[in-house]
């Protein structure tokens, strides 16, 4: 498996490898136990990341139990993604970039339009959240908003968040060890306009282990 892990390779079996294309999302599904890596194959990308109970699609991913159960807005290793129910549904248990967005949610078309003056066509992590969903029978409002791994848009001392480029390298990654069995899905965020990919969105990667 060499070369597909990112910076280092996985403490355990890998399951399955899963290339997320520059501007488009994936889904896979992670038994309890089960740990999924989310690797920056390029550098400076960011993912939009969601997660369902796979026995019952309707609990989700929640960003307000999380900042409000992990008590920040920046969660570190160890910190817990917890569902619209109060649950644990996956943790936070490797992390070599230590940079991540809880709340400022996912891109659509609606914020190309409104917020960018952008009126052309453009995919959006919305959108490619649904269709990476869309096997398991969900549609664009069944998609949550996001936990954003590598996003640094800080929040600044008069409450405005500042876009700024993702500081993860070549191989940087993120562990997340499943505490349900889950359907987990990302985007690779398709945004150009904004720093946030520095203007360059390229392509991540699942990497689905069973740890040692």
């Amino acid at each position: 498996m060499s070369g597909e892990a990112g910076k280092d390779p996985v403490p355990g079996r890998v399951v399955r490898v899963v290339e997320i294309a520059a501007r488009h999302g994936a889904a896979l599904e992670v038994r309890r136990g089960q740990v999924v890596r989310v690797v920056d194959v390029e550098g400076q990308q960011v993912g939009d990341l969601v997660c369902f109970n796979r026995d019952d699609l309707a609990e989700r991913y929640s960003p307000q139990n999380t900042i409000l159960f992990n008590r920040t807005i920046y969660p570190k290793v160890g910190a817990t993604l917890v569902s619209d129910r109060g649950r644990p549904m996956m943790r936070l248990v490797a992390d070599t970039v230590g940079v991540h967005d809880l709340i400022c949610g996912s891109c659509s078309d609606e914020y190309y339009r409104s917020r960018l003056g952008f009126h052309g066509p453009h995919r959006s992590c919305r959108g490619n959240l649904a269709e990476a969903m869309a096997p398991w029978g969900l549609a664009l409002e069944g998609i949550p908003f996001s936990f954003n791994v590598f996003m640094r848009w800080p929040v600044q001392p008069d409450g405005a968040v500042l876009p700024m480029a993702a500081p993860s390298e070549p191989g940087d990654y993120a562990d997340f060890l499943a505490e349900m069995d889950l359907v987990v899905a990302n985007s690779a965020c398709p945004s150009d306009i904004t720093p946030t990919n520095a203007h360059r969105p390229t392509p991540m990667r699942f990497v689905l282990y069973e740890p040692a």
